[in-house]
């Protein structure tokens, strides 16, 4: 089953905003880096792994349930107490989503809100907060116009609604780590990569199928230049012995 991390109209405090250029080819398409802070009942955990929540959280030990700000005590399971009151650091999660439609609603007016593209999502960090909620932080990758870029920078350290919407493809907004294309895959030969044989000197003189080149004597491999492998250039060896001519020469003196 798909986990996709979504949420609707909800309350969120945009922490940092980093202009950015990214190089697109041979051009400079600006950008900006947006990092925001959500806060979400702890069932939302599971989009990341099924044991967080009871990792971090437990039903109360006393008989008072301890209050839920509003959200369906059955949601939490009743997981709203911390497990570890004394632990304030924040965990890292390391995943990167794409495809995503952040919408940011600035409350101005009725056609405020600005619908933008998440090229990627990551920097995930979640802290354990009480009531069975948590913080949720993490970047936005966006490329808005002029004039929204002026928008969101105004809105800097303030709270805004925001909307993440899932993309239409499931596997791009999936949680589940992917494996990377290309790892683990032999590099195909430069024979291969046209359609050829996997032998470096097919159709030469040192094929290692046996072709020749045309012209060379059935059974015999040669040089271009016609003289015996693997001396080309050089004058084709006398037969016989060359002791014996050595011999001829002291015998005539």
């Amino acid at each position: 089953m798909s986990k996709m991390l979504q949420y609707e109209n909800i309350t969120a405090k945009l922490t940092s905003v980093t202009p950015l250029s990214e190089k697109h080819g041979n051009k400079r398409v600006p950008a900006q880096s947006l990092i925001m802070e959500v806060i979400l009942p702890n069932r939302r955990l599971d989009v990341f792994d099924d044991g967080l929540r009871h990792a971090f959280w437990k039903i109360p030990d006393g008989t008072e349930p301890q209050p839920t700000l509003g959200m369906d005590p059955d949601d939490l399971e009743g997981l709203t107490e911390r497990r570890f009151p004394w632990f304030q650091q924040d965990i890292e999660i390391e995943r990167e989503l794409a495809g995503y439609t952040l919408i940011i609603d600035f409350g101005i007016s009725d056609d405020s809100a600005i619908e933008l593209e998440a090229k990627k999502i990551d920097g995930f960090k979640i802290g354990v907060r009480d009531h069975g909620l948590f913080a949720l932080r993490h970047r936005f990758i966006v490329h808005p116009t002029t004039i929204e870029k002026g928008q969101i920078e105004e809105m800097l350290q303030q709270e805004i609604k925001v909307t993440l919407r899932a993309p239409k493809v499931p596997e791009q907004g999936d949680l589940l780590e992917q494996p990377k294309r290309g790892r683990g895959r032999p590099k195909k030969t430069a024979a291969e990569k046209i359609g050829g044989s996997d032998d470096p000197f097919a159709n030469s003189d040192i094929a290692q199928d046996g072709t020749r080149i045309d012209g060379a004597p059935e059974g015999e491999q040669q040089s271009r230049d016609g003289v015996h492998w693997p001396f080309p250039g050089q004058g084709v060896e006398p037969e016989g012995d060359p002791a014996d001519g050595v011999e001829a020469e002291e015998e005539a003196e």
